[in-house]
C-alpha cells in the first residue's frame, strides 16, 4: 500500500488539494489588492503547513512507538523478572557488545550455539547487535528458525531504514505530500 492510501495520506492529499484551490479562488479574486491576496496566501500556506506538520509528527510519533514495541518484544527480558535472568541477559549483552560491525561471522557462531543450548537470551543479545550492526546473515537466519520472530525483525529492520516503511517511490511521494510547495506571492526565503 502506498503512503497515498493510507488515512494520513489521504488527509494529506485532501489538505494539499484545498490549499490549491484556496489559492487559486484568492488570485481569481478581483476585489483583493495584491498585498490582501499575498496576506490571505500566506494564511493558507501557513494553516497547510501546520496541519501536514501535524500529520508529520503522528506518523513519526507512530513509528517510534512501534519501533519501541519490537525492539522490547524482540530484545527485552519479558519471560521473568528473576534475578538470574537478570543477570544472565546483562552478561549476554556484555558479550556480544564486544562484537564490531565486521564481526558478522562471530555472530553467526555465537547464533549457532545459542540455538543449540537453547539460550534464549544470547539470542535475543545477538539479535540486538544484528540490527544496530546490519547483520543480515545473523537477521536471515534467525527469521527462517522463528518466522513469528523474525516478521517482527523484518518489520523493525524496516522501520530502521531512512525510508521507513515504505519503498523508494512511497518515501517520495509521502515526502512529497506532507512538504507544502511555497507559493510565488509569498517569494522562496
Amino acid at each position: 500500500m502506498s503512503f497515498s492510501e493510507t488515512p494520513d495520506g489521504r488527509r494529506a492529499v485532501q489538505i494539499q488539494n484545498n490549499f490549491q484551490d484556496a489559492v487559486q479562488r484568492i488570485r481569481a479574486n478581483d476585489h483583493l489588492t495584491p498585498e490582501g491576496k499575498k496576506e490571505q496566501i500566506a494564511a493558507e500556506y501557513h494553516s497547510a503547513s501546520n496541519a501536514l506538520g501535524a500529520i508529520k509528527d503522528s506518523f513519526s510519533s507512530a513509528k517510534t512507538l512501534r519501533t519501541h514495541v519490537l525492539r522490547r518484544d524482540l530484545f527485552g527480558n519479558t519471560d521473568t523478572s528473576d534475578a538470574q535472568t537478570a543477570i544472565s541477559f546483562r552478561d549476554a549483552q556484555d558479550r556480544v557488545s564486544s562484537l564490531g560491525q565486521f564481526d558478522q561471522e562471530k555472530a553467526l557462531k555465537l547464533l549457532d550455539q545459542a540455538e543449540i543450548s537453547g539460550d534464549t537470551v544470547m539470542v535475543k543479545a545477538l539479535m540486538q547487535q544484528a540490527i544496530e550492526h546490519s547483520w543480515d546473515q545473523v537477521a536471515n537466519i534467525y527469521a527462517e528458525k522463528h518466522p513469528f520472530y523474525g516478521d517482527k525483525l523484518k518489520e523493525l529492520l524496516s522501520l530502521q531504514t531512512p525510508k521507513g516503511i515504505f519503498t523508494n517511490q512511497d518515501s517520495w511521494e509521502r515526502g512529497t505530500l506532507l512538504n507544502v510547495q511555497k507559493p510565488e506571492e509569498l517569494g522562496f526565503g
